[in-house]
């Protein structure tokens, strides 16, 4: 899930994107936003309409990170 209210961020766990980052443009955010990792979901394809925006390889990396780290138990989540 992204959103734009970035007081529910979970600090060092979900990934803060603002327009100063290198891939912000890339993002198709209009302004700075939250992607909150632990609400991720998985959809299939058929169901999606089109694509907004996408995330820098390292971007990915890092949420990848964090998500390992809180299903491995080593992140706390509040």
């Amino acid at each position: 899930m992204i959103t734009s209210q970035v007081r529910h961020a979970i600090p060092q766990f979900d990934e803060w994107v603002v327009p100063e980052d290198p891939d912000f443009e890339e993002t198709g955010l209009k302004v700075a936003s939250t992607i909150r990792i632990a609400r991720l979901a998985v959809a299939h394809e058929q169901v999606i309409m089109g694509r907004l925006g996408g995330v820098s390889e390292a971007r990915l990396q890092s949420m990848r990170g964090h998500l390992a780290q809180w299903l491995g138990g080593l992140l706390p989540t509040s």
